[in-house]
């Protein structure tokens, strides 16, 4: 017997390479919403199974929205979330997308920390400047 939930995490990437077919609309807006979760439990354990299951992470958003709402969702974290691609921040949230399913807190609270971290940040960097420019001014007096 295999452990059920380690194919549940790394099968959906196999399943996904084996059906890709890059002339599909299908591939780029994809099937809609449960698609994935129906699709893969159906091949995997041979029924279909609720949308609460979550089988698939990242594929499974891959399958319901396609690559065109995927690509938009890395634009949108990279610009409020990331920094940079490849940095801590990002591969953190690349792993733990690769096996949570996207739309449970798991998924949802790493992106508010990640959001909460890039907005502090900024505001740091900003009240340093300030503080900085208002040193030059006074030293200037």
């Amino acid at each position: 017997d295999a452990d059920s939930s380690a194919s549940a995490r790394i099968a959906p990437y196999f399943i996904l390479m084996k059906e890709l077919d890059l002339t599909t609309v299908d591939f780029w807006f994809g099937h809609g919403v449960d698609y994935g979760t129906k699709h893969l439990s159906f091949i995997l354990l041979g029924r279909e199974m609720d949308a609460g299951i979550g089988i698939g992470g990242m594929v499974n958003f891959l399958y319901d929205y396609g690559v065109v709402s995927f690509v938009c969702l890395l634009i949108y974290m990279r610009k409020y979330c990331f920094k940079t691609f490849f940095n801590y921040d990002f591969i953190c949230w690349f792993f733990i997308y690769t096996v949570f399913p996207f739309n449970t807190s798991s998924a949802w609270m790493p992106i508010s920390f990640m959001m909460v971290n890039k907005c502090l940040e900024q505001k740091y960097k900003l009240l340093n400047a300030i503080k900085t420019k208002v040193n030059k001014v006074n030293s200037n007096i």
